[in-house]
């Protein structure tokens, strides 16, 4: 099942790149499905060499965009996405990361320019 739906966000990245994922609202920036895809990409590219495949990645970003395209990375490389709050008081985040039990974890510091690059 994740197969299908790992080819079929692949061929949406392909079938329709300039339509419109998601918008933020604060910034009035629009996210492509291509420009999801590419970023995508990216973060997997950074994801692989971690061996994450089967396990939980956390991802603590700020930027809206970015966790969408690293929740795809996540798919993309057969894991699962622990979403953390930056804004959450820590000893949340604390938790959270507790019970989520990461293999590896994802910041906007740690994020590939690449990756941010693409859908800036």
């Amino acid at each position: 099942m994740i197969a299908d739906i790992r080819d079929r966000m692949a061929e949406t990245f392909r079938r329709v790149p300039a339509r419109p994922f998601m918008r933020d609202i604060e910034t009035s920036r629009d996210l492509s499905y291509g420009a999801l895809g590419e970023a995508a990409g990216k973060l997997a590219q950074a994801l692989r060499p971690q061996q994450v495949q089967a396990r939980v990645v956390a991802l603590r970003l700020s930027d809206p965009m970015l966790y969408a395209a690293a929740i795809v990375a996540c798919w993309e490389c057969g894991a699962a996405a622990a979403l953390l709050d930056p804004t959450s008081p820590l000893d949340q985040q604390q938790r959270q990361w507790e019970i989520a039990a990461p293999s590896a974890y994802l910041s906007d510091a740690d994020a590939p320019a690449q990756a941010v690059g693409a859908i800036h």
